[in-house]
């Protein structure tokens, strides 16, 4: 297979699993699952059969140890447990392909060129009757607050397609700041896709990832800081925030933080400590230390989490919306030790802060696991896969430190 035929093939799989993944499927099925077995059979004939085979190994004890406990549906148990496989087995192919294929010329540029027409497709059907259900999210956010439609893409909610488009939106973002790049309609339309998409906790994540990682690499990124760009955006900001305040005090924005600090928010408090709240006591009921296993919170949890809300309109399944404790209540105290203990092997081991690029996702993530997502998020395992890919766009490469050579370097080189 030529490069570019391979090229090719990538980015029409990027492209379905950034816009259409989940188009015409039932609710948490996706098209990248169903075709776990064919990306399994691609594989076998790949060296990422050795880390594939290991992650099956420690899935698999793990789940010895709950058959050993107790398994109270046996079926659940195996279905959540196939999903899990599928993407462990997607996420090592795409952690493959990425260095060859992520410094190929025009792939973030064609995937945000594909999200701008997409965009203008959405904002067509936003004005036509019924089409506004199919690519934008109407479902209340925080109580006081009037329903507005955000901008979920074909996805199946909002804040997932904002996650997805983050790593674009960080690569546009440092390629203005860091490469000197003009700022152009794809970098523009990436913006207002996100701020249309309303997802506060990705749009905060990608604020405080920035800041984070200019303290990070202060000694080598406060030369490069675009002042007159940052005190603009700050006046800009000021400006709006003002006149909001003046003459549209009761907006959707205003109202939704007052809720989130005045802890009314229960989609906020739902995705942060809460949800840890729920998963201590979830994991509880079988094993504090090894979990309830996968599938198992709808047996096990769904009255306490029915108890723990007081819902007036009792919902069809119950989710634990974060990615850490989701992981404790489902392979509890053990599963957070391999979690963080992976995350921390694999950010030394590739070196993630030598990368302006990778070390903005990494952080990004870091903090987005503690107020969302959910362990078995393809797209979540993307943003760490890009985050852990050594020598990949050397463009945003932190420079070497310069040495010094005085007398005493001299005398030892000597």
């Amino acid at each position: 297979m030529t490069e570019s035929k391979r090229h090719s093939i990538f980015l029409g799989i990027a492209t379905i699993f950034m816009f259409f993944n989940s188009a015409g499927l039932p609710d948490g099925l996706l098209y990248t699952t169903l075709l776990a077995p064919v990306f399994l059979l691609f594989l076998l004939n790949q060296k990422g059969i050795k880390t594939y085979l290991l992650f099956l190994l420690v899935t698999g004890a793990l789940g010895m140890v709950h058959a050993i406990t107790g398994i109270d549906d046996p079926f659940s148990y195996v279905r959540s447990f196939a999903m899990l496989q599928a993407v462990a087995i997607f996420t090592i192919i795409t952690y493959n392909a990425l260095p060859g294929q992520l410094e190929q010329s025009g792939t973030f540029k064609t995937l945000a060129t594909v999200n701008l027409l997409l965009l203008g497709i959405c904002l067509l059907l936003r004005f036509i009757p019924g089409g506004a259900d199919w690519v934008w999210y109407t479902v209340p956010i925080s109580p006081g607050v009037p329903v507005i439609p955000r901008l979920k893409m074909f996805t199946y909610e909002a804040s997932y397609y904002s996650l997805l488009i983050t790593p674009l939106v960080l690569y546009y973002l440092l390629k203005c700041w860091l490469c000197k790049a003009k700022v152009g309609i794809l970098f523009l339309s990436l913006i207002l896709s996100l701020l249309l998409s309303f997802s506060l906790g990705v749009i905060a994540g990608i604020v405080i990832s920035l800041l984070l990682m200019i303290i990070f690499r202060f000694n080598t990124v406060h030369t490069k800081l675009p002042v007159r760009w940052i005190l603009i955006a700050s006046v800009l900001l000021i400006i709006l925030t003002l006149g909001l305040y003046i003459f549209y005090p009761q907006n959707a924005l205003f109202l939704r933080l007052h809720n989130i600090w005045a802890g009314k928010d229960t989609s906020a408090r739902g995705r942060t400590y809460e949800a840890f709240t729920i998963a201590w006591e979830v994991a509880k009921m079988k094993s504090l230390y090894w979990g309830t296993g996968p599938g198992q919170l709808k047996s096990l949890g769904r009255d306490y989490i029915i108890q723990y809300y007081h819902y007036a309109h009792i919902p069809q399944t119950v989710r634990i919306p974060n990615a850490v404790a989701e992981t404790l209540s489902i392979y509890g105290i053990a599963g957070l030790i391999i979690r963080f203990g992976l995350i921390l092997f694999l950010f030394i081991r590739t070196r993630v802060w030598n990368n302006y690029y990778r070390l903005s996702l990494f952080i990004f993530m870091f903090i987005y696991q503690f107020t969302g997502s959910f362990i078995s998020n393809t797209a979540e395992y993307m943003i760490w896969a890009i985050a852990f890919c050594p020598g990949i766009l050397r463009a945003f490469e932190v420079p070497p430190k310069k040495e010094k050579h005085d007398e005493s370097t001299v005398y030892q080189q000597g």
